[in-house]
């Protein structure tokens, strides 16, 4: 009978731990993507590394629009000023006068690759011509339009080449730019979870504390009664001690968390920011497709995408010393049509002119030497940025192996420690009537509250070390989980 007898207040104790853990284990709620995604743009416009980064691809952009400006079309307006022509002759003298109207307009557009057009319309002043002896007068006016056309055959414009590089670094840029706001992000998450985790570790500490206290009570006045020993007083007052030094780590914990987050969102205070502090929860195990988690970091990971910008410089440099190598030749045209009006006569005459030029310039045997070196080692370069984006490639795949390998580790063991606490919570118990009863020693149940305890807080931990390996998988392989 007297085993069997069960204390009022060990009870509700019981109900009170029982009723703890549900609420601390199974009230959750998700993590809502849409307050994080606005922390993390927010701190992602004061980050030192991603405005850096936005210098630079603003630096990139401005070359481009200096190269861009070559191939826009450049406009020449020619005036002339009034001029006095004298001519004379057995015959006649004539008067010539120039209207200030007079001029031309240019058009001189550069095209890609060694490309150049070019139109000029000139409408020349009229001419009036007085013959003094006759007394006739005559005005004469002059139109032209002329047009020419050159290309560079074999040798590439060097503005078509930095246009190619400058595209390449900028498409690079745009990757880093995004790989920083996931790393960002994936930091964030990272700190808020460690933030989570202190805070439900802390209330672990709290209720193993208060637990503490209220056998702690008892002991002593058992101990008052002669129902247990002086050791046994001490074991007790030893383990609210040690549970109270736990309490202040926990403490520390959450102000270290809390500073961290705070200075990666660039806040002075996380109320301002609403940020949910209740705790996460993982339902189940996220199986990772390898061959998905490959290409999307062959897509969009900056070290590859390094390895791959130097090859293809190394390519256009190759290219750039090749077409040198070959034997300039350029092909142009000239033409135009002159016009010309008399008046009164109104007589009109037209003459058209083309000339068409082809121009061949060999290189000189030392520079010809010279760039057939450049390029092979050009192309040698460009060979070993091939074999050392192999090797980064299985490298990538053994690492995305053995993160899997360790999210899956985490989760067993997450399962694990959980099915543990059903049983330590059950052992906890019993040895709790135990003792009550004094068939064990305050060491045993001590040891078996420790233990339960403990086992409570391996779960949390692992817990949150499970989230934080998803969030790192997610932003290292840009997966979105």
């Amino acid at each position: 009978m007297k085993k069997n007898r069960k204390s009022p207040g060990l009870e509700n104790s019981r109900f009170f731990i029982f009723f703890s853990v549900i609420i601390i284990f199974f009230k959750f709620s998700a993590l809502s993507a849409a307050w994080l995604d606005d922390l993390c743009e927010s701190a992602g416009r004061k980050h030192p590394d991603l405005l850096e980064t936005r210098f630079e691809i603003n630096i990139e952009n401005e070359e481009n629009a200096i190269l861009s400006a070559a191939f826009l079309p450049a406009f020449k307006i020619r005036a002339k000023l009034p001029e006095l022509d004298f001519v004379s002759n057995l015959i006649k003298t004539n008067l010539t006068a120039y209207s200030l109207l007079s001029g031309s307009l240019g058009l001189n557009q550069k095209l890609p690759a060694g490309g150049n057009f070019s139109l000029d319309y000139s409408l020349s002043s009229e001419k009036l011509y007085t013959n003094f002896f006759l007394k006739e007068k005559a005005k004469i006016r002059n139109n032209a339009l002329r047009a020419s056309l050159s290309w560079d055959f074999l040798q590439k414009d060097r503005y078509y080449y930095e246009k190619q590089r400058i595209t390449g670094r900028l498409k690079y840029l745009a990757i880093i730019s995004n790989f920083k706001k996931i790393s960002l992000k994936h930091e964030i998450k990272k700190l808020y979870y460690s933030y989570l985790a202190s805070l439900e570790l802390r209330q672990l500490e709290k209720l193993r504390i208060d637990e503490d206290n209220k056998f702690n009570k008892k002991a002593q006045k058992k101990y008052s009664a002669g129902a247990i020993s002086e050791f046994e007083s001490i074991d007790f007052k030893n383990d609210l001690l040690i549970s109270k030094i736990r309490l202040f780590a926990a403490e520390k914990r959450v102000k270290d968390a809390r500073s961290e987050l705070l200075y990666i969102l660039q806040l002075s205070d996380l109320k301002s920011a609403k940020i949910k502090t209740t705790p996460q929860d993982i339902k189940s195990v996220i199986n990772f497709n390898e061959t998905e988690l490959i290409n999307n970091t062959a897509v969009y990971n900056p070290e590859i995408n390094q390895i791959r910008l130097l090859g293809a410089e190394a390519e256009i440099r190759s290219r750039e010393y090749k077409d040198s190598l070959l034997p300039g030749l350029q092909l142009s045209a000239d033409g135009g049509v002159w016009m010309q009006k008399v008046f009164p006569q109104k007589t009109a005459s037209s003459d058209v002119k083309i000339n068409i030029m082809c121009t061949v310039a060999l290189p000189g045997t030392g520079q010809m030497f010279k760039k057939k070196s450049a390029a092979a080692l050009e192309q040698t370069l460009a060979e070993r940025y091939r074999l050392d984006l192999e090797r980064i490639t299985r490298i990538l795949k053994l690492n995305i192996e053995q993160d899997i390998q360790e999210h899956e580790r985490i989760y067993r063991i997450y399962l694990w420690e959980q099915e543990l606490s059903g049983i330590y919570k059950k052992d906890y118990e019993i040895s709790m009537e135990r003792f009550e009863a004094a068939d064990i020693t305050s060491w045993h149940f001590l040891n078996r509250k420790n233990r339960y305890f403990d086992c409570l807080k391996r779960i949390t931990e692992l817990k949150y070390n499970f989230l934080i390996k998803t969030s790192e998988i997610s932003s290292r392989y840009f997966t979105d989980l």
